[in-house]
């Protein structure tokens, strides 16, 4: 119904508008402590630990640009474009070649597991390009941000008739981080909770 679309759309407004005062107040309250460090003559007095205020500022407003290029890209979706035959083993690395950077950042590994694994597997599917490339690069996006340096990523992709002959092809990604419990998912994905509840990162592509 158009109630239920207007709710939708006011969820997901509030939801970005929340990220984005959260990360520009983090900014301004960097910005402000770089300021004072200045006035007292030097900004080497931080803690061994603490992170360069300058730095700080630089990788929030990453965080700024990957949000808004998520955004960017949902906007591109046309929803009148048709089918193709695609390959989700191809849509799988192609999204993670595109997170590299982040994933550098992040100093996760990301691991593929194909099921049955066999060599040159190829796990055909027909959906809209421009979708299934958003659902996985928002996929494993999440499962990057939310995965602490040092650990894994594993992406399990599934061909048809795996375990049951009536299933077909699927993708399961498992991060590193904190768990979600079931009961808090769906409020998760509609923005209805604060990820940070739950050590998770923003939910917002998803």
């Amino acid at each position: 119904s158009s109630h239920d679309r207007v709710s939708t759309l006011a969820r997901f407004s509030a939801g970005i508008a929340a990220e984005l005062r959260g990360l520009l107040a983090q900014v301004g309250r960097d910005v402000q402590h770089f300021r004072s460090q200045g006035t007292h003559g030097s900004t080497r007095s931080l803690t061994e630990d603490a992170e360069d205020p300058i730095e700080a500022v630089k990788r929030r407003l990453r965080q700024v640009q990957e949000l808004v290029s998520e955004l960017a890209m949902v906007g591109e979706i046309d929803p009148n474009e048709g089918v193709a035959q695609l390959d989700l083993v191809d849509v799988m690395r192609s999204a993670a070649r595109s997170l590299a950077p982040q994933i550098e950042r992040g100093g996760v590994e990301v691991k593929t597991v194909l099921v049955p694994d066999r060599p040159e597997a190829r796990v055909p599917i027909r959906m809209s390009p421009r979708a299934v490339t958003l659902i996985a690069r928002a996929l494993l996006g999440q499962a990057v941000a939310a995965t602490p340096r040092g650990m894994v990523v594993t992406v399990t992709i599934m061909a048809a008739g795996v375990e049951t002959a009536s299933l077909g092809p699927r993708m399961q990604i498992d991060d590193g981080g904190g768990s979600l419990p079931a009961t808090a998912r769906r409020a998760f994905v509609a923005l209805e909770l604060e990820p940070s509840t739950f050590g998770r990162p923003s939910s917002i592509p998803l």
